[in-house]
């Protein structure tokens, strides 16, 4: 794929989520995922995906259900430092920066905090939520199966898209995409 051809689909991607990912009460907006960096993402070795639940956010990416109406993707192109010390991406970048270095011994990696290779490998991924509305740090199961079930469409297309060589993903929506 092209990079102007993957900026293509990366708005047309926005666009459905936009439409289809709607809060039934009025109160909160879509938080868009997708490539962070698609020239990067293009350029990398091993292009990865990673599949997780749900975001939550108040604003600034934490904790009240009410928000959103932001891009994690442009957040972690454009702050790959802060975003990269969040809980949840730590362990991305360390997988991450193994797979892409062949060091898969975490005893000799460097610290996260010491390596700026680390940090801004976030910005060669693309990153999918199941659930693209806003929610809080706990997650249960069924909303994110019925999530997918819902928006299996957007998902798969956003799979599809993006191409990548390696997928991650957890329960419940592993087993779910798999069949699909």
């Amino acid at each position: 794929m092209k990079l102007n051809q993957l900026i293509k689909e990366e708005k047309r991607i926005e666009e459905t989520i936009k439409r289809e990912y709607v809060d039934p009460e009025g109160k909160s907006e879509p938080i868009y995922d997708g490539i962070a960096n698609p020239e990067l993402y293009l350029q990398s070795k091993q292009r990865i995906l990673w599949i997780l639940k749900e975001p939550y956010d108040n604003g600034e990416g934490y904790g009240d259900e009410r928000d959103g109406g932001w891009s994690m993707a442009k957040a972690m192109n454009n702050e790959p430092d802060k975003l990269s010390r969040w809980k949840v991406f730590r362990p991305i970048c360390y997988i991450n920066y193994g797979i892409w270095t062949g060091d898969d011994d975490w005893n000799y990696m460097p610290e996260l905090n010491d390596s700026e290779e680390i940090r801004k490998g976030i910005r060669k991924i693309a990153y999918i939520n199941i659930s693209k509305l806003p929610a809080l740090k706990f997650t249960p199961g069924d909303r994110i199966v019925e999530a997918y079930q819902k928006h299996r469409d957007v998902i798969l297309d956003q799979i599809k898209t993006y191409a990548p060589n390696i997928i991650f993903a957890c329960n419940p929506h592993a087993n779910l995409i798999l069949k699909d």
